[in-house]
């Protein structure tokens, strides 16, 4: 029965392959034999409907042989969803075709299988196709084998593919390359096609290949070896690689994996590393080193030549004798204990001690000391590496010696500075307060003009003595700059005004080309700036005979937020040897004694000009030619400002009202300076006393009570400070005291201000200043702001219909330029050329209704109406300015701006009357 059986199925698995003729509803043999198969076997009619399905087709699917009779066989194993990413596979039909393909299933619950399905045409005995026989075989582990043996193909290739070591394989016989990973193409410089072509020898020297043929022998023998090697690069060039590789089956051949580390850096290294080591050793031997071997009881146990010519001792005096009882003193002797006991712990050291030699010298000596060990690792005893420091300690003593005496004259030239600044500023004091006082007494033309020149004279021996007081600032580091808004077009504009009638006086041409990108407002110190620019400007008027000076402001970079600017001063003068160029920028320093005696100045303009520079993170550059002329820059970056930044120009007006009644001390030895500001205070109609030095002043508050107390700092028998610190101590007063210094140094207003002084000021001072330094410590505010605005309204309001005859206040010019009818009568005739212009630009903003024009041209206007004091039209400059920036109360305008031209008209004619004076005065003068 069993022969027949597997007889039956034999027959009926080769029917599947060919067209043999199945008789349906034959004996339960046959149903039997299908049955017990282990594929499942299903039979279709010629509409594909199952007839036929057995018991192993219920096994794989969970489907039962009753529900599938009579259903198409679409509905359960040929579905849309078994044809993962397409339709269904057109090899199933026609009928008569035989096919074999491979499809994923659903049983019935859900759970998915792989099947190999078989299909071939059932026919009867007229050779006519009446259906399919369909055998489907599980081959679901097969599938899932097949997919974990990819995955893991795939990550394998990945960590070959993407290894940051170059990898290759080879074949273990041939020697051909199989495979390579990108790195091993990126560091050899062969593509991947190239490698595929080579043996394995081509990565070796010619001479290795000996080697390496041994090697690769050992390795078919089973002998694994690692080790280093030289590889070649395409380009030629040799590398030293660390080599691990393993055996492996690669496509079915016996073949080697290796991974091929770079290891030339390191190689270079270690060679370096010997180098080094040997290069040092050498050294050392050549160095004037004392070595030295003890014991742990501090006996000597081995002396070098190299100690024993150092300390005067033959070698043979030195072995066995206890080195700290040789060498050193009582007190050496407790440092060198601690150090002996640090080294039986194992401590290296290093430490300074005394010597003596064997003639009695002393020998200071740098001791690198170590532990000394026996071959069982135990301490035996130290070694000590001696350096001769004699000589250095002589010389650091020296040096301390050489930092005292410079610290000394440091002190020397601050004291000498400030006692300098002391004297001449008592005097400059009286001369310019004096000067005030004058202007406001009946003056001829002529003594008008020499007050002036007189004026002139003093404030450029005042500016001698600020450059002198900034570079001591910049040299003890207490030199701050500032952060505010300006604007460099309008700086530069000054500067020449300022400085073109001293070229023209020279006969020189003088021009400004100013970059119009650079932007309206920028952040930084414009004091110092213009300190620079002035500096620059007035040394090549200077030192030029004829030609001319060009100043150029370019715009070189522009960030978000900031510009870089480039200034360039360039002068066609008599320029400057090449090995002098650095020696101008010492201070007190010029090129030559000739160039001082001809030209004057102090030589520290320039030094303080660069330091300045510095400060603003630049840096001052000069070229020079001998004989052709000389060209200075700089670059500074600033931060970018707007209107709000830029510092208002108008001056708080002087209300001798304000103190009026005011209480005051004043406690001055110098009889002139006294006079002086005595007659300021009483302009100001304030109640004066007056003590001449600081024990009087004292005597002077313990009886009577006042309201302030202005000080001066050095006096006969007592002085501001000693005075101020009695008054806060013993009086246990805490009235306001300003002090009055002739010192301008920063640690002589510290001095003020530790004393217990409110404020200070500096001597010659402007009354304004003074004025509000008083007002202020009274809580008294200065006419600004808004009383300010009230009195302009009110006086205009009274002007309205009256003839402005005299509509400008020029002492203010006069104050900027000096005194110096030059300078002023040049700014006046460039106001004079440039200001109708601006008026007719308000007109035609008004005719043609743009706002914004008017606003730039009230903004551009409103420093000169400043500068010219012009009867109380800065008010009125600016309310043009807002109006026309926030288009309300844009009718106000016309009337605005009318008023403006009316006063210009007046104004004009008062310019006028003042130059035709100043030309007249100025040539009247010796």
């Amino acid at each position: 029965m069993k022969g027949l059986l597997n007889n039956i199925t034999l027959r009926q698995r080769d029917s599947l392959k060919g067209e043999y003729h199945f008789p349906l509803g034959s004996s339960d043999v046959f149903r039997s034999v299908f049955d017990s198969m282990q594929e499942a076997i299903i039979i279709l009619d010629v509409n594909e409907a199952i007839e036929y399905a057995n018991q192993r087709l219920e096994d794989i699917s969970g489907y039962k042989v009753s529900e599938l009779i009579g259903v198409s066989v679409d509905n359960y194993f040929f579905t849309q969803e078994t044809y993962a990413g397409g339709v269904k596979d057109s090899r199933v039909k026609p009928l008569e075709v035989l096919t074999t393909f491979e499809r994923y299933q659903v049983k019935k619950d859900g759970c998915k299988w792989w099947s190999l399905i078989k299909s071939s045409p059932y026919k009867n005995s007229d050779g006519k196709t009446i259906g399919r026989v369909i055998m489907m075989t599980d081959i679901t582990k097969q599938k899932i084998a097949e997919r974990k043996l990819k995955d893991s193909e795939r990550k394998h290739r990945l960590l070959f593919e993407q290894n940051p070591v170059p990898m290759l394989i080879y074949d273990l016989h041939t020697l051909d390359i199989l495979d390579v990973n990108s790195t091993a193409v990126d560091k050899y410089g062969y593509s991947r096609d190239e490698f595929l072509t080579m043996s394995i020898k081509a990565l070796r020297p010619v001479e290795d290949e000996a080697m390496l043929m041994d090697d690769i022998e050992q390795v078919r023998k089973g002998i694994e070896r690692a080790g280093e090697w030289v590889h070649c690069l395409k380009n030629g060039a040799l590398i030293d690689v660390e080599i691990t590789a393993k055996t492996i089956s690669y496509n079915g051949r016996a073949s080697r994996l290796v991974l091929m580390k770079d290891i030339s850096r390191v190689k270079r290294a270690q060679d370096e590393l010997l180098r080094s080591e040997e290069k040092y050793r050498r050294i050392i031997e050549n160095m004037n080193l004392g070595i030295v071997e003890i014991d742990n009881q501090d006996r000597i146990t081995k002396v070098y030549d190299s100690f024993a010519n150092m300390t005067g001792y033959s070698v043979e005096e030195l072995r066995g004798q206890k080195y700290m009882d040789v060498f050193l003193n009582e007190a050496s002797k407790k440092n060198m204990a601690c150090q002996s006991a640090r080294r039986m712990d194992g401590a290296v050291g290093v430490y300074e001690v005394q010597l003596e030699k064997k003639d009695g010298e002393p020998l200071w000596a740098l001791i690198s000391a170590a532990p000394l060990y026996d071959e069982n690792n135990r301490i035996v005893g130290s070694i000590g590496i001696h350096l001769d420091t004699t000589d250095r300690k002589k010389l650091v003593e020296e040096l301390i010696h050489a930092r005292e005496c410079a610290e000394e004259s440091s002190k020397a030239k601050e004291r000498f500075l400030a006692n300098m600044s002391h004297e001449i500023r008592t005097p400059m004091n009286a001369i310019i307060g004096l000067s005030h006082l004058m202007q406001n007494t009946g003056l001829t033309s002529q003594q008008a003009k020499h007050l002036s020149t007189l004026q002139f004279s003093a404030r450029n021996l005042l500016v001698i003595i600020n450059d002198i007081l900034d570079y001591s600032k910049i040299e003890s580091g207490n030199m701050t700059l500032e952060t505010t808004g300006f604007n460099i077009h309008e700086m530069l504009a000054v500067i020449e005004s300022s400085l073109g009638c001293l070229a023209k006086e020279k006969g020189i041409d003088m021009e400004f080309n100013i970059d119009d990108h650079i932007a309206s407002v920028l952040l930084g110190d414009p004091v110092r700036l213009n300190q620079i620019l002035t500096n620059l400007v007035n040394n090549s008027i200077k030192f030029t005979e004829k030609g001319r000076v060009n100043v150029t402001c370019v715009l070189i970079e522009g960030k978000e937020g900031s510009q870089k600017v480039l200034f360039e001063v360039l002068d066609t003068g008599i320029g400057i040897s090449k090995g002098k160029v650095d020696l101008i920028f010492k201070s007190f320093t010029q090129e030559d004694e000739s160039t001082t005696r001809k030209f004057g100045g102090t030589g520290l303009g320039l030094a303080i000009s660069k330091r300045f520079v510095e400060l603003m993170d630049g840096e001052l550059h000069v070229k020079s030619i001998k004989g052709k002329g000389t060209c200075f820059s700089f670059g500074l970056e600033f931060p970018l400002g707007t209107d709000d930044d830029l510092e208002s120009r108008r001056d708080t007006k002087i209300n001798s009202t304000l103190l009026k009644d005011v209480k005051l001390l004043l406690v001055e030895d110098n009889v002139v300076n006294l006079e002086m500001i005595k007659h300021f205070l009483d302009s100001w109609k304030i109640s004066v006393d007056v003590a001449s030095e600081g024990k009087e002043a004292i005597n002077i508050l313990s009886k009577k009570t006042y309201d302030i107390v202005l000080m001066d700092m050095y006096m006969p028998v007592m002085g501001g400070v000693e005075a101020t610190k009695v008054i806060r101590e013993e009086l246990k007063s805490d009235i306001p005291i300003i002090a009055l210094t002739a010192n301008a140094m920063v640690e002589d207003r510290a001095k003020c201000l530790d004393a217990g002084m409110d404020d200070y000021v500096s001597k010659p001072f402007e009354p304004i200043v003074l004025f509000n330094k008083i007002a202020t410590q009274l809580d008294i505010e200065t006419l600004e702001d808004e009383q300010l605005s009230e009195v302009v309204e009110s006086v205009t309001v009274e002007r309205e219909n009256e003839e402005i005859k005299q509509p400008c206040n020029l002492s203010k010019l006069y104050v900027l330029y000096s005194d110096n009818a030059l300078l002023v009568n040049r700014l006046l005739k460039t106001i004079l050329r440039e200001t109708p212009i601006k008026l007719e630009a308000f007109k035609k903003g008004l005719k043609s209704e743009d706002y914004d024009s008017i606003y730039r041209t009230a903004h551009s206007l409103k420093p000169t109406i400043d500068l010219l004091d012009m009867a109380n039209e800065s008010d009125g400059i600016r309310e043009i300015e807002s109006i026309a920036k926030s288009k309300k109360r844009l009718p106000d305008l016309l009337s605005l701006i009318e008023r403006l031209d009316k006063v210009w008209s007046a104004a004009s004619k008062q310019l006028e009357v003042e130059i035709n004076q100043n030309d007249d005065g100025m040539a009247t003068v010796p």
